[in-house]
Formats: structure tokens, sequence, C-alpha cells
């Protein structure tokens, strides 16, 4: 029996996302979506995983090694914000959730969910950040390349507190040493500065102190690793040309490859 016999994607929606969310090992909410897809158990009418796409973040360090030429550094002065904006809109969405059911991992869902996707892109290329994709496999398998980058500098300021105060990043992740930890006002602001810094932690400041403790341990402990898919076309490097995007960084291209880009598309939810 083949696997599309049994589990089907289709488009799905918020409450589809909500339903899974708590599986997700990241804590806040993804970027807006601008697509949603979700697979269901054919025979029993089940939800058993979702992917999410979203807009890309403004600032990649990857960018410049994985598209050679076709985006630059936002902060050079050769364009303004709006237009690296404008451009990276036209060119890229970001895989930003992929959620499968427990009792339904190790059974291929996730890069089912994944190649529907990128046989269908909204965009040329696609890209996706995986905090823990030093531990699978899951977006290569999907014919995605890695591209690992320099850690942010919200991430070398916690890494500095935590060594000026003999705090190793993965007592922030212990439940009862994080409750121990989150009273010292020192550890507490720079738990807290580090969330503030990123648009996608902000959120969780109103949240308890063991939870904001455990988001940013896993985060420094695991860093990310970036995956992309697609190659500009010819027209995508002229229409890149007026208006580049992304951030320079210390970036290590680790496997090369790539596959056909997929012709643009209008964002859907």
């Amino acid at each position: 029996m083949r696997m599309t016999d049994v589990f089907a994607v289709e488009r799905g929606s918020f409450t589809d996302l909500a339903a899974l969310a708590r599986f997700h090992y990241a804590g806040g909410a993804p970027g807006v979506p601008a697509r949603i897809l979700r697979a269901m158990d054919r025979v029993r009418g089940e939800l058993i995983g979702v992917l999410v796409v979203s807009s890309p973040p403004l600032n990649g360090a990857w960018r410049e090694r994985a598209w050679p030429h076709l985006f630059g550094d936002a902060g050079s002065g050769r364009m303004s914000r709006r237009d690296a904006a404008t451009a990276l809109n036209r060119h890229v969405r970001t895989i930003s959730r992929v959620i499968v059911e427990p009792r339904r991992r190790s059974m291929g869902v996730g890069a089912m969910l994944v190649r529907t996707y990128l046989g269908d892109a909204l965009t040329p290329l696609t890209e996706a950040i995986a905090a823990m994709g030093r531990y699978t496999s899951l977006f290569e398998r999907c014919g995605m390349r890695v591209v690992e980058c320099a850690r942010s500098t919200r991430d070398y300021r916690l890494i500095d507190a935590l060594a000026h105060e003999g705090i190793a990043p993965i007592d922030l992740v212990d439940p009862e040493r994080a409750v121990e930890l989150m009273r010292r006002a020192f550890v507490r602001d720079e738990v807290d500065r580090w969330l503030n810094a990123a648009r996608g932690t902000r959120g969780l400041l109103s949240t308890a102190r063991v939870e904001r403790s455990a988001v940013a341990g896993r985060s420094i402990i695991a860093r990310p690793v970036v995956y992309v898919h697609g190659e500009p076309g010819e027209g995508a490097h002229e229409r890149a040309d007026s208006g580049r995007a992304g951030a320079g960084g210390d970036c290590l291209l680790r496997v090369g490859g790539g596959a056909a880009a997929h012709p643009a598309r209008a964002p859907a939810a």
C-alpha cells in the first residue's frame, strides 16, 4: 500500500495549526502564515500533521552563500530596508513550522508535507530555519540544501552573560535549576533581553519565568540550521539587481545541490 493511499496533504487552516501547535519544540508563534498545509489520515479522518509557510525574516546571513549575487547586504546602503523587504518578499518564503502528531512521527508525514509544498511553492526560493536541524535529515531528504550560519548577536551576549556568572546554557533548561536562576535579577534581565531582541520571541516576555528560561536555553544550545531550495532564474536576477535583501554574516555552506525553481505565485492563506 502506498503512503498516499493512507495519508493525504491538503490546504489547511489556523484551526489545524492551533490543534497541533503544542507538539512543536519552539516557543512562540510562527510568522503570519502565507499558506498552511495539513496532513490527514484518510482512513480515520484524523489530523496528523501541519506545515506553515510565512514571509521570510529580513535579515538572513545565509542568503548570499545560498544564492550568490541575488541577495546582498540590506544594511550596505545599496537600497533602503523597505526596498530590501519588497525584493525579498518577491522571491522567498520560509517554512516556519512542520509539526507531526507524536504518534505519527517516523512515518514520513513531515517529508510528505515538505515535498508537497516544494512541488507547488509560492515563490521561486524557499528556506527553512530549524533549531533542531542537526538532529533530523527531514529537509535534506526533501531536496533542500544545508547552510550553517554564525550565531546571532543576542546569542553571544546571553552566552557571555551566563559564563560571567558560571552558568551553563543547559542550566536554563532544567526546571529546578531555572527556578533558582531566574530569581536572580541579572539572569532574568539577560534572558528577557534575549527574548526582546527578536520579534519571534518577544511575545514570550509575559510567560512564566521557567518557560522564558527554557526557550532561551534551548535556542543557544541548539544552533539553528538553515535549509534552502530553488535556484533563481535569469529573470529573478534581473529583478533583484534593483533591490538586494538579506544581511551579511559568517556562514558556512555545507551541502551543495539544489532543485529547479518553481514559478512565483501570489501568497495564499
